[in-house]
């Protein structure tokens, strides 16, 4: 018992324990984001631009993917959005902006990176989705949106 009284934190334990933690949500994270296809065949998401973007988010629900060419986790997000759309085939536009290519509306929506998703229900927005999301997270703010 006397041991447990003369017990003090020292730095080392600090570092030793933030670095299990580093190592262990790594792994958690690679875990959960599982393996990314390299290219997404037959995406039901349309390509829009700046000029398409006000008539694309004018229908009922429309989910808009703003990414980057370069970037994984946008290509494992798009993927994700062509499994909810093939689920919930016709009820819903789904759509994908290079933010690359227009910077304007990086601003416009305080988009602090991608991925990110925006959700509209006839042209407000309704829902802001940032990172990678798996399809069951997916469905369940479509459901809340078809609401």
């Amino acid at each position: 018992m006397n041991i447990l009284n003369n017990f003090r934190f020292k730095t080392w334990h600090f570092i030793l324990l933030f670095a299990i933690m580093f190592v262990s949500t790594s792994i958690l994270a690679n875990i959960k984001i599982g393996t990314i296809p390299p290219k997404v065949e037959n995406s039901h998401c349309i390509e829009i631009s700046d000029k398409t973007f006000s008539d694309a988010i004018s229908s009922n629900i429309s989910f808009v993917l703003l990414y980057k060419d370069d970037s994984d986790l946008c290509k494992k997000m798009e993927y994700n959005l062509n499994i909810l759309s093939a689920k919930k085939e016709g009820s819903a536009g789904y759509y994908k902006l290079n933010i690359e290519k227009y910077p304007g509306r990086y601003s416009k929506y305080n988009i602090s990176g991608t991925p990110s998703i925006l959700v509209f229900r006839d042209g407000k927005e309704i829902e802001r989705i940032m990172g990678v999301v798996p399809v069951e997270n997916l469905e369940i703010i479509y459901n809340r949106a078809a609401k």
